[in-house]
């Protein structure tokens, strides 16, 4: 659990075992990337004190800045003329991350200015995604 601004509690858990994607808004400089950064490593304290409790997963994480590169580079792009699909960041480090076979929860953090563009594309991949798997 953690407190937001001194009354707000989120138990962070059970909402990770439900949602493909938890969201921190906030003005820069205010400690967003701490935050992520102090969870991660408070879930993998718990894990390494109770490694036999399958409800505290470890935590691996990758970190990237959405805006520093073009939305191809990012999610991946499709060559009409030679009818190839090259992989971005974003699709390299989630296939890498499905293919881990570890039981640690694996987080991909978009660190950086919020843009509609790329979040609207994010929401898609993520809805697609639980359509599959429902």
């Amino acid at each position: 659990m953690f407190s937001m601004r001194g009354h707000q509690k989120v138990s962070v858990q059970p909402c990770a075992a439900l949602l493909l994607m938890m969201s921190a808004i906030w003005h820069a400089g205010g400690g967003k990337s701490e935050c992520y950064k102090t969870l991660q490593g408070a879930l993998n304290l718990l894990h390494d004190t109770e490694p036999q409790d399958t409800a505290c997963a470890a935590v691996t994480s990758s970190c990237l800045n959405p805006k520093s590169i073009s939305m191809g580079e990012l999610y991946g792009a499709y060559n009409p003329v030679s009818n190839d699909w090259k992989d971005g960041v974003a699709s390299k480090l989630v296939r890498e991350a499905m293919s881990d076979d570890s039981k640690a929860m694996k987080w991909l953090v978009f660190d950086g200015p919020v843009d509609a563009v790329w979040v609207e594309n994010l929401n898609t991949v993520s809805q697609l995604r639980s359509l599959r798997h429902s």
